[in-house]
């Protein structure tokens, strides 16, 4: 198995704080001083492990993440990989729409995330029906934002075309730092 790189599913991660979803109190939340859209930067490469093939991606932005009230359990934000190659050829991540839950850190993937490289037959996908309740990430106030340090095991991916082909498999390992801060300045925490 050879390493598949690409920031965020976070491939991932790199984006903590998005829509957020009101929840019960709870030992951990998130914590806002206002509400308004986030922004991500990449504080490491982030890699995914899966498969017989590498991808690797430069950047991220954040597609849909807004802080919508000032405490959460837990938050969603879709993330898009961008400057990807994949076999030493370009290639193309798809939106990753993930949910990070403050208690327990557990991820979980709610759309397909699928990895097309232009030049050669490969598609590898990492379907969301597979990917639920992945842990674990690590939270940290890292002045006024939120700092995520994840090492998600067991991510669901397989491969198809002739460069990338192989089965339904769950080895896939994930780990990367990101900072996610509000966009107009306010304070985001993790307490």
């Amino acid at each position: 198995m050879m390493r598949t790189k690409f920031v965020g599913l976070a491939v991932v991660a790199a984006c903590v704080i998005g829509s957020i979803v009101t929840a019960d109190a709870s030992a951990h939340e998130f914590l806002a001083t206002t509400t308004g859209k986030t922004t991500a930067k990449i504080m490491t490469n982030q890699f995914v492990v899966a498969g017989p093939g590498g991808v690797e991606c430069h950047g991220l932005h954040v597609v849909e993440g807004t802080v919508t009230t000032t405490k959460a359990q837990s938050v969603e934000v879709t993330i898009q990989n961008t400057n990807c190659t994949g076999f030493g050829f370009e290639a193309f991540v798809s939106p990753a729409h993930l949910r990070f839950n403050a208690n327990d850190g557990l991820v979980t993937l709610l759309s397909n995330v699928t990895v097309s490289v232009k030049i050669a037959p490969c598609t590898v996908t990492f379907p969301s029906s597979k990917n639920k309740s992945l842990a674990a990430n690590l939270y940290f106030n890292v002045g006024k934002s939120v700092e995520l340090v994840a090492t998600v095991k067991g991510i669901t991916s397989f491969g198809v075309g002739a460069a990338c082909e192989y089965a339904e498999e769950s080895k896939g390992f994930y780990s990367g730092k990101s900072l996610i801060a509000l966009e107009n300045g306010g304070t985001l925490k993790w307490d």
